[in-house]
């Protein structure tokens, strides 16, 4: 939505008199995109993607049953609820510097300590998490209004009791795989 925006705040701005250049024009369009995957997939490499993904998933928990406050409809639905909390400044700030000591991201410290968590709650060892992905990783894509987006699986893996260090080093290898 940040491109879409951009360009439509760009656009106002030359319609309502603001001197603006003109938008650039842009390197690729999403259709050449969606050509360039399909012709990446039929010159293999979705073979490649499929491997991957099939030893990823192998032996992949059905259910990972978390404890709640009342039992589980017979039927699930999808209907869910958030939870919205500030963290202070000094927190988000710690906790980047320990990403940036492990060669992790932000996001991956996270994940790792909401592995911990299903972990402690479960006794679980193997913690799959959903995730989705922009998948914006070329530079021609960056302004390019599209979706980009996968969903993947991130398989959390706290056998053999890790230290937090190990326990980041294998989300951290997780995430990049």
């Amino acid at each position: 939505f940040a491109v879409l925006i951009h360009d439509l705040v760009h656009l106002y701005s030359i319609e309502v008199g603001v001197a603006l250049p003109a938008l650039e024009p842009l390197e690729i369009q999403y259709l050449d995109y969606v050509d360039w995957e399909r012709r990446c997939f039929d010159a293999g490499a979705l073979e490649v993607h499929r491997t991957f993904w099939m030893k990823e998933l192998e032996n992949l928990p059905e259910l990972v049953t978390m404890p709640t406050d009342r039992p589980r409809p017979p039927v699930q639905t999808s209907r869910g609820a958030r939870h919205m909390a500030e963290w202070p400044p000094e927190l988000t700030a710690a906790l980047k510097e320990v990403a940036r000591l492990e060669g992790a991201t932000l996001f991956m410290v996270l994940l790792a300590a909401f592995q911990a968590l299903v972990y402690r709650h479960t006794g679980e060892a193997d913690i799959p998490i959903g995730s989705a992905i922009a998948n914006r990783n070329r530079a021609e894509v960056e302004k390019v209004v599209g979706f980009f987006a996968n969903n993947i699986v991130l398989r959390g893996n706290l056998s053999g009791n890790p230290t937090v260090r190990e326990l980041i080093a294998r989300t951290r290898d997780s995430a990049l795989n």
